[in-house]
């Protein structure tokens, strides 16, 4: 984990609305919450790759400022 946290802290991770689970969750602000991540079309490891960090569940809530 903590080479993980080394190799994600040394770029920035810009992900798009509608991609992966937080871009999904960025574009619809709707909570998911997944068991298995890799058995979810919509989970994109492409984070994984870059970090060498391997998720399995997901819970992913929209984080909001005043104007939605």
């Amino acid at each position: 984990l903590k080479d993980a946290v080394t190799r994600a802290s040394a770029e920035e991770i810009i992900i798009p609305f509608g991609i992966g689970i937080a871009g999904m969750v960025a574009q619809t602000k709707q909570m998911i919450n997944i068991k298995e991540a890799y058995k979810d079309a919509r989970f994109n490891c492409e984070i994984d790759l870059k970090t060498g960090y391997k998720t399995n569940a997901i819970l992913c809530m929209p984080i909001c400022n005043y104007e939605g």
